[in-house]
Parts: C-alpha cells; sequence; structure tokens
C-alpha cells in the first residue's frame, strides 16, 4: 500500500488524501489548526449564518458536482434563489444595477454611449503580435476601453482578488479570457462560437454541464467537514511539523496531542499557503528551493459580517452584492447580501451584509483595529445603501496575507514550483497559488494530482 502525508487540511489538502484514500492509499494529513477547512470557516450563532473566507462556491466541472454527490451533500446544498441575480456596481456615487446580458449592456447607464460604441466594435480589435504577457488593465483597455476598465472589471477583481488589474497578469490569472482572443481573435466572437457550441451539443442529444453557485445549510464548511469525515483516524489536528527528511522516500515527525508521532512515506503534498511554507522545517535544499514563492503577493485584507434588523437597511438587497471601483475612491472593495445568497443567514426580519475592506487597492486600511474600520465602513454603508444605526451582530475577519495575486511574471514561480518537485523526487506543491485561487479549482487541481500519482 503505498503512503502519503499531506500538510494541511484546507479543501486542497483534504480533497488529495480523500481522493488518494479512496485509491487504496495510505493517508496521513497534518493540521495546525483544530478543524479542517483552512481558509473555509463557518459560524453559526445568534440565529445569524457568517463565513470568514469564501462565501460560496461555484460549481464549474462535472467533477466538482460528483465530489459532492459522493461526500453524500446533495441534500444540504443550497443554491442562490432568483432574488440574488442582480450584481450592483457604484457609479458617481449611485448603486446601478450591472449588465446582465448584451442587451443591457447597450442600455446601461453604467457605461457612456462612447464607451457602449467601444463595445460594439471589440471583434474588430486586433491581437498585438508576438503578444507573451499583458496585465489585465491593459487587455481590457485595449479590447474593450476605460470605462469598462474602470467600471467593470476593477471592481470585479476587488471582488474576487481583492487585486489591482493593473499588477495581475491576463495570462497566468485569467486564462480563459486570452484564449478567447487567441482562439477567436475577439472576447465577442468567443462567446458566441462557445454559445453556438453548447446549443449543437444539446441538439445532438449531448447533456453539456452548467455551473452553478452553490453553499449548504450550515454553512461552506460542511465541504472540507464531509471531506473529513471520510478520512477518520488519518487527520492529526493541533499537530505541529518537528522534521522532514528523504528524498524519494521521506521521514516525517510531528507532535500533536498525543505527543511525538514519526513515520516514512512514499508522497509529501506539501497543502499549506505559499507563505507559510518558509515557516515549515524542511531539508535545506528543499527550503531554498522554495524560498521564491514566499514573494508571491498576498495583500491583507478584512471582512465585517454584519448583522441589522431589516428596517435598518433602506436599499431592497435584491441581489449578490454591491462592488465598488477604485475610481470612486470609497473605503469598500464590495458587499455581500448574504442574507439574500442563500437562506437562513439571518433571523427573520433581519438581513446580513458581508464588507470587505483593504487588498491591493487599501492595505493599511485592511490593518486597522476593526472598531475603526467599521467606522469608515458605516459612512459608506449609510451612503451607498442606507444602513442606519448600530449593527444587530458585527464579526470581524483579519486576513494579514489573503488572496495570492497571480501577478505579471508570475511565470516565475511556476517554474520555481517545478524546478522544486523535479529536484525532490516525491514532493507535490497544491494549493490556491498554483491552478487558480478559486474553491473549485483547488479541487479539480487535488483530484488531477491524486489521479496523476495513482496512475504512474
Amino acid at each position: 500500500m503505498p503512503s502519503v502525508l499531506v500538510i494541511g487540511a484546507g479543501i486542497s489538502g483534504l480533497t488529495s488524501a480523500y481522493a488518494l484514500k479512496k485509491a487504496g492509499w495510505s493517508v496521513t494529513v497534518l493540521e495546525s489548526s483544530n478543524e479542517p477547512g483552512g481558509a473555509i470557516r463557518s459560524q453559526s450563532a445568534d440565529g445569524f449564518l457568517s463565513e470568514s473566507g469564501p462565501n460560496s462556491f461555484m460549481v464549474q466541472t462535472r467533477t466538482q458536482k460528483n465530489l459532492l454527490g459522493e461526500l453524500g451533500l446533495e441534500g444540504e446544498q443550497l443554491t442562490p434563489g432568483p432574488d440574488a441575480k442582480k450584481r450592483y456596481l457604484v457609479r458617481d456615487g449611485k448603486v446601478l444595477a450591472a449588465p446582465s446580458g448584451p442587451w443591457s449592456a447597450l442600455t446601461t447607464p453604467l457605461f457612456s454611449f462612447p464607451a457602449k460604441l467601444r463595445i460594439l466594435g471589440e471583434p474588430w480589435t486586433k491581437r498585438p503580435a508576438n503578444l507573451v504577457e499583458e496585465s489585465l488593465a491593459a487587455f481590457v483597455q485595449r479590447r474593450l476601453g476605460q470605462e469598462v476598465l474602470d467600471y467593470a472589471m476593477n471592481p470585479f477583481v476587488g471582488g474576487i482578488y481583492a487585486g489591482d488589474p493593473a499588477q495581475l497578469s491576463v495570462q497566468e490569472g485569467f486564462p480563459k479570457l486570452a484564449a478567447l482572443e487567441k482562439n477567436h481573435g475577439s472576447l465577442i466572437r468567443g462567446a458566441i462560437a462557445k454559445m453556438k457550441a453548447r446549443r449543437a451539443a444539446e441538439k445532438a442529444g449531448e447533456d453539456p454541464f452548467k455551473p452553478f453557485m452553490a453553499s449548504f445549510a450550515k454553512g461552506l464548511q460542511t465541504l472540507p467537514r464531509a471531506l473529513d469525515r471520510e478520512l477518520p483516524g488519518d487527520v492529526f489536528y493541533g499537530a505541529r511539523l518537528l522534521g522532514l527528511c528523504g528524498n524519494t522516500r521521506w521521514h516525517a515527525s510531528w507532535e500533536g496531542p498525543g505527543g511525538e508521532h514519526g513515520d516514512d512515506f512514499d508522497r509529501v503534498i506539501l497543502a499549506v499557503p505559499a507563505h507559510t511554507l518558509a515557516e515549515l522545517p524542511l531539508p535545506d535544499s528543499l527550503r531554498q528551493a522554495l524560498a521564491p514563492l514566499t514573494q508571491i503577493p498576498h495583500p491583507p485584507l478584512m471582512s465585517l459580517f454584519l448583522g441589522y434588523k431589516r428596517g435598518q437597511v433602506r436599499h431592497p438587497l435584491d441581489g449578490f452584492g454591491m462592488l465598488v471601483p477604485a475610481v470612486e475612491k470609497r473605503n469598500l472593495l464590495g458587499v455581500l447580501f448574504s442574507s439574500t445568497l442563500f437562506p437562513a443567514r439571518a433571523p427573520k426580519d433581519h438581513v446580513a451584509l458581508t464588507a470587505f475592506v483593504g487588498g491591493t487597492r487599501q492595505p493599511d486600511l485592511a490593518r486597522m483595529p476593526a472598531d475603526k474600520v467599521f467606522e469608515k465602513v458605516r459612512t459608506e454603508l449609510q451612503d451607498l445603501l442606507g444602513v442606519h444605526g448600530d449593527p444587530v451582530v458585527m464579526r470581524p475577519t483579519f486576513w494579514p496575507k489573503a488572496i495570492p495575486q497571480y501577478v505579471m511574471g508570475y511565470g516565475r514561480f511556476r517554474e520555481c514550483m517545478e524546478k522544486a518537485e523535479a529536484k525532490h523526487p516525491g514532493l507535490h506543491l497544491l494549493g490556491n497559488y498554483r491552478g487558480g485561487i478559486a474553491l473549485g479549482q483547488c479541487i479539480d487541481n487535488a483530484l488531477t494530482l491524486a489521479d496523476g500519482l495513482t496512475h504512474v
């Protein structure tokens, strides 16, 4: 029976461990905290259910959907209701509904008439010859214009990455966008081609997978908890790695609630955040090989879960949430309408909001004490959403190093990972700093790694 040691019980580590155990491997998982999920944290108290990390799971592939079925989670699965379809953006101090399709993109007050003409002309915008890498900002400005960059892409990136489009690489962080231009010469033509291919598949009797957003009745942490249940006795919580040595075969020692332990393993999967790799007691050669990964930017982020009585909020909250462009010069990246997104997030006659502050845009603001941050957020919520009075509940979460940024030149980090693995056979790197930050991407990457190991 082959054996594997997984360091980290976040979604990447637990998914890889689950898949390998299912394939007949002997699995050991070490986790320094006392619960599964890593950044995925759900808290239920006083009738409010909050998320400290990601708030939802975009199920993008049939593989991800099948995993939920294997874990018996389909009965607990929730999808957003019809009231959560709208997305709001701020322009000139007004909260406006974002375009939801081609027609609304032409009629929305979010963009000026010249900006709409620029969008219509996108199919005739040529791709520069010999283009290797480009920032997301330069890409969007070149193809769709400054207004779309300022009032669509910038707030979108602020909400997803807590990042800056001028710093992110479109090839590394948004490869699907880059592929649309490369393969079809245009984003609009590429989208039309995909739509036609989908319709052709449906006419041919195929059942193309339709992505959907999901969470669970008891919060998103239901997923890592379900994975943990499939690994009874295999996950050591409150564990501290004491040492790791070897090459083709690895010896690890660790300390946990039951004392010190040690064992030998055929494979080692490091499934911890990139910025914590340097803190692990690794062999000198491996530590040196991984040292550049600590340079991957991870801006700070603070989230404020806020519960209010319904009468304290003037806005109907009839949408997914609100994103704020940097050009608006506000103290917010965005606000999720948490109690609209999924049911049972707030008691009757109450609502729940989750506000996000900081990121690459305002890192110093995120580092302020939570009460100071709230005072700034309070003013914004009153101005934009008509929120008045003190919240019934406030749950702040501060992430000193939040989301890895796939910045320009990120290829050097990928090369570093590949060289480290090649130089240390049996070692594997896994996490949201490799192959995408989304929860679903982490799951797919973990399953791909497990599948590759079982078919060596």
